[in-house]
């Protein structure tokens, strides 16, 4: 998170929360990055 790849999360509570869509994209991202390696 620290190195922005990971958004901040949403803070309900106690709690921390991402919208999925946003989790969606990290990951087709870090997909990307290693198909690209």
């Amino acid at each position: 998170m620290s190195d922005g790849t990971i958004p901040k999360p949403i803070k309900l509570g106690a709690l921390s929360r991402w919208p999925h869509s946003e989790i969606l994209q990290v990951i087709e991202q870090a997909k990307a990055n290693r198909n690209a390696a």
